[in-house]
């Protein structure tokens, strides 16, 4: 198992190597590094997903796990709201956009 676990962090760091805004792949090696406890690396890779498109919500709840688990409540109570906040943005929009595929114009 460990063996495996290497060769994907080497694949995983290859890839972003290769193709840095890769964001499956960060996805991808932040899980690894998180559930490794490497939350230094993994806050690291979230900011650059956030920055590569600030609408995710995955970083925000990553950053708020971290967060919380280093007894930063301040910062992981702002973090949560923001990945609540998408969340609801998300889901309004959907909402909206199924309303709309529901109305038909009468002729």
């Amino acid at each position: 198992m460990q063996r495996i676990l290497k060769t994907q962090l080497k694949n995983l760091k290859k890839a972003l190597k290769e193709e840095p805004n890769n964001l499956p792949a960060i996805y991808a090696l932040t899980y690894i590094y998180f559930n490794k406890g490497n939350h230094l690396d993994a806050k690291a890779l979230l900011e650059h997903a956030i920055s590569l498109n600030a609408k995710l919500i995955w970083p925000r709840y990553f950053l708020f796990l971290i967060t919380l688990n280093q007894k930063q409540k301040d910062e992981a109570d702002k973090h949560f709201k923001m990945a609540k906040d998408l969340l609801e943005a998300n889901y309004q929009f959907a909402n909206i956009k199924f309303m709309k595929s529901l109305y038909k114009r009468p002729n």
